[in-house]
């Protein structure tokens, strides 16, 4: 008996559970919230900037103002973003004054700033909206400063002016040829007619190879010896067994002549520097 009356019950029960269902209101259908996209740093984007500087200490005045544009690209991946940005503007500080130089003072000098170009990476991260960043490159001044003279009329105007390119010249060298093409181009005088008479490269290079290419490509009339040991690389060449700064014995390992060696070692520093060429001569 006791079994029957449990069976009953328990079909009752499932009987009345669609009814229930059925007595139940339609619940009413809400649209999901949108999601907001994710800001992205992707993409290309550009400024401008501006200002103006001066100084006046000693004898020396500068005063001029500076424009130009930034343009750049970032990619953007998770937080995450990189990318490359330069700069071209116009640093318009002119100015004149004394300046003391080796073995005296001379009253006439100038300058222009001139144009100026870069280009530098870019690394950062994206935190609530905000790009967090750094930049860093390499401002080829040695380069540029040799592409302003071949392109200007500097030295036509200023014939006795010497100039040193430090570093075996930075790029000059490796692109000697299309800085001859670029002469070419723009109708302008010939490297070796406009501008070998004023300008000479140093000898501080840190390698062998280079040094190798700074003599091949350029006269020995127009290098100098030059070191800065103790200098900015200080350790000791694992390859050579010998102190990167040792700037020396990549010259001596060359076989100059010993004609070559004297200019490269003394004579050339004398015509460049003749106010010491006098003063070592008054020494003997």
């Amino acid at each position: 008996m006791k079994k029957v009356l449990l069976t009953t019950v328990g079909l009752v029960a499932l009987g009345m559970t669609p009814a229930l269902a059925a007595d139940l209101p339609a619940r009413a259908y809400t649209k999901a919230p949108a999601v907001a996209p994710l800001p992205t740093w992707t993409g290309f984007y550009i400024g401008a900037m501006g200002g103006y500087g001066w100084e006046n200490t000693n004898n020396n005045g500068m005063n001029g103002g500076l424009a130009g544009g930034t343009l750049g690209y970032n990619w953007q991946i998770g937080p995450v973003v990189y990318g490359l940005e330069g700069d071209l503007g116009n640093l318009g500080l002119a100015g004149s004054g004394g300046y003391y130089v080796p073995f005296g003072y001379d009253a006439s000098t100038s300058t222009d700033a001139g144009f100026y170009l870069t280009l530098r990476g870019r690394l950062g991260f994206v935190a609530n909206g905000w790009l967090i960043y750094a930049t860093g490159g390499y401002l080829g001044a040695d380069t540029t400063a040799f592409v302003q003279l071949l392109t200007s009329d500097v030295l036509a105007d200023f014939p006795t002016l010497r100039l040193i390119v430090p570093h075996g010249g930075g790029a000059v060298p490796y692109h000697w040829g299309r800085f001859r093409g670029l002469t070419d181009m723009l109708n302008r005088p010939a490297l070796a007619d406009a501008l070998m008479g004023n300008v000479f490269f140093d000898t501080c290079v840190y390698h062998q190879p280079g040094i190798n290419l700074l003599f091949e490509v350029i006269d020995v009339d127009n290098i100098l010896f030059g070191s800065e040991m103790v200098g900015a690389v200080r350790g000791i060449d694992p390859e050579t067994g010998y102190h990167f700064d040792d700037t020396r014995r990549y010259v001596d390992a060359l076989n100059l002549s010993p004609e070559d060696r004297h200019k490269v070692y003394e004579g050339n520093a004398r015509r460049v520097y003749p106010r010491l060429d006098g003063v070592l001569d008054n020494g003997r």
